[in-house]
């Protein structure tokens, strides 16, 4: 008995040695994927020991002594810490409580339209938002709230509301604004998995409930709702996840000194202690000539020129890489595949933090680099499910396994066959990943200090900050001429919009086709 369960033992182990060196190709699809996210996304986790010691840059985290919980005792000490963290609690909730449902009605109802050409204007409308970088949209709500021209100011008070008040500068209002203006940008995108998820339930149970006299309504309820549970409860444990880590890039964007007792949150006030000594310092002087000054700026051009490289190299890397890694993971028989899929997903949920992630940057030699600019983002846990996700359900086993028998390799197949056959998951891929790259601002921020390599959207934000830093600081007391002022600062804002929007509102309609299909299908397995 013994020897027969050795003996299969190493018939398992030889079965297994000979799957991988048959799949060795796949490996090396997988190699740069699993590079990157052991650099950029496991590496900062050794960081997360700093927070035990006295850390000094000179020894090092080995060297440094161990101070146990004093940093700990010393946050909670702090005269605003509970203020923090309940300013962190109030965001996180309040955008769970109201942003989860909101997509999961939005695709309910887009899923009971009848007309397709009804439904897909639905869909571009809504999914568009989502293309506007957070440097522009805290722009526009900068714009639409201005206590004297913004329009919803206006809008408000013929509504009965209150006139002329600042509501970016108000804290109580932050909280609703950051929220909702979230779920203004982010409800489309957002609802897309839930209507590929309604995508595969069967018609004929609407149907057969239309012949017993159900209505849409009940329909909605006893067919549809359940489809797509599994789905909610999956998407509703991974948001809970993150209630404690707000995004700082928006909430850093809407700070300001009249709002900073309900916008300081836990990330932002991590990145103003431990990192702000590598802020840069902000020009002091700007002429107000409209949308022409905006055009004759040299740094817009300066920024054009940064991001289109980033843009481009960054966006074929990541293309690239992800449909390599993806076509990898979608092969069932790949040894260790679970395994390797967990390695992944797991960072999805845990990370090292903003300064661990700086130190190893730093480490690396890579701050104040082009190179870092393309590699930041070139590989993500999302594009990498929903990659395999699509190749799983549009490329069949049988024909990779024809083409086997035809002497295919894993490598033939996947630039003969499979990319062919990936047309739509590449243009979600290309699409995705170019808006990351053309709206990234803190990134650049935190690790570019030469100006020349500035991308453009830290050109726009410095126009936005110096137009209405201009106007504040105007010294004419002729009111006519402050009011010109102010229109001008408006128009300058309304200009920057866009110059930044345009390239990526002209791209999208070109894709769209590809775009839907692909995150569709990538997310009904996903």
């Amino acid at each position: 008995m013994y020897e027969k369960e050795q003996g299969n033992f190493f018939w398992g182990r030889k079965q297994l040695w000979r799957g991988i060196r048959r799949n060795y190709c796949l490996y090396l699809f997988l190699l740069p994927a699993v590079v990157f996210i052991g650099v950029f996304c496991y590496a900062p986790m050794y960081g997360v020991l700093m927070a035990f010691q006295d850390y000094s840059p000179a020894k090092g985290i080995l060297g440094s002594p161990w101070v146990g919980l004093k940093w700990f005792r010393t946050f909670f000490d702090l005269p605003r810490f509970w203020q923090i963290v309940k300013n962190t609690l109030v965001v996180s909730l309040y955008s769970l409580a109201v942003g989860f449902p909101i997509p999961i009605l939005l695709a309910l109802m887009i899923n009971s339209v009848k007309s397709t050409r009804f439904k897909k204007l639905t869909q571009t409308v809504t999914y568009m938002p989502h293309f506007i970088s957070t440097v522009i949209l805290v722009g526009m709500m900068s714009v639409f709230l201005s206590p004297r021209s913004g329009f919803l100011n206006h809008l408000i008070a013929m509504l009965g509301g209150p006139d002329g008040l600042h509501y970016m500068g108000n804290a109580a209002a932050f909280p609703h604004l950051y929220v909702w203006s979230g779920i203004w940008q982010n409800m489309g995108w957002s609802s897309i998995i839930y209507l590929a998820a309604l995508s595969g339930v069967d018609q004929e149970l609407h149907e057969a409930a239309m012949v017993d006299g159900a209505s849409k309504l009940k329909r909605i309820i006893h067919i549809d709702l359940p489809a797509i549970i599994p789905t909610m409860v999956i998407l509703l444990i991974m948001n809970a996840g993150s209630i404690m880590s707000v995004g700082y890039e928006k909430v850093y964007l809407m700070q300001n000194d009249l709002n900073v007792t309900t916008a300081e949150v836990i990330s932002t006030y991590v990145y103003k202690i431990g990192l702000k000594q590598q802020q840069y310092s902000w020009p002091k002087g700007f002429t107000l000539l409209g949308y022409q000054k905006v055009f004759e700026d040299s740094r817009i051009w300066t920024g054009y020129g940064n991001t289109l490289i980033y843009t481009i190299c960054g966006t074929a890397l990541g293309t690239f890489f992800t449909m390599m890694a993806g076509y990898a993971l979608s092969r069932k028989n790949l040894p260790f595949r679970s395994l390797l899929m967990a390695y992944f997903v797991f960072t999805m949920y845990f990370g090292g933090g903003l300064i661990p992630f700086y130190m190893v940057i730093k480490k690396l030699q890579l701050t104040n680099t082009r190179t870092l600019m393309v590699l930041l983002g070139a590989v993500g846990v999302y594009n990498l499910i929903i990659t395999r996700s699509f190749m799983e359900s549009n490329i069949p086993e049988e024909l990779r396994d024809a083409a086997r028998v035809d002497g295919c390799g894993n490598g033939r197949f996947f630039f003969k066959i499979a990319l062919p056959l990936s047309k739509a998951i590449m243009a979600v891929l290309v699409l995705y990943l170019a808006v990351s790259y053309w709206d990234s601002y803190f990134n650049p921020m935190i690790f570019l200090t030469d100006r020349s390599k500035y991308p453009l959207a830290l050109y726009l934000r410095e126009i936005l900050l110096t137009a209405a830093t201009g106007a504040a600081n105007s010294m004419t007391t002729d009111a006519d001429a402050a009011r010109k002022l102010q229109t001008m600062v408006q128009v300058i804002k309304y200009g920057v919009i866009i110059v930044s929007t345009l390239p990526i509102f002209c791209v999208y309609p070109f894709l769209q086709k590809y775009f839907v299909k692909g995150v569709m299908i990538g997310s009904i397995k996903g």
